[in-house]
């Protein structure tokens, strides 16, 4: 089941229509609808709201809908893997070759 199927579920559980739903967030009804057919996501704040609202926990609401879960997933570097650390920080070399010369030139 989609986020937007189960918005839609716990709000008609709740016995919520879109509009009263709408006045409870501060928004449009516009919004709950286009969150209802999938043609988007709430953000952050407005799944909280939502979760305190159904008593749902976050991961309960979110849970399942594989494309939301995609979009909240932070890439995470291996600490180990050390190609993919030097790929992220081989800028960094400059700077402490420009250290190390300045430190032994100020030794001469």
């Amino acid at each position: 089941m989609h986020l937007g199927e189960r918005l839609k579920l716990l709000r008609e559980k709740e016995g919520y229509s879109q509009e009263e739903l709408a006045t409870i967030l501060n928004l449009k009804r516009q919004s709950i609808s286009k969150w209802e057919v999938g043609g988007g996501y709430p953000d952050i704040e407005n799944l909280i709201k939502l979760s305190e609202l159904y008593e749902v926990s976050l991961d309960e609401l979110i849970k399942g809908d594989r494309d939301f879960q995609k979009n909240i997933t932070v890439n995470e570097a291996k600490p180990n893997d050390f190609i993919a650390l030097f790929k992220q920080f081989w800028w960094l070399i400059f700077p402490i070759y420009g250290m190390i010369m300045g430190l032994l030139g100020a030794l001469k």
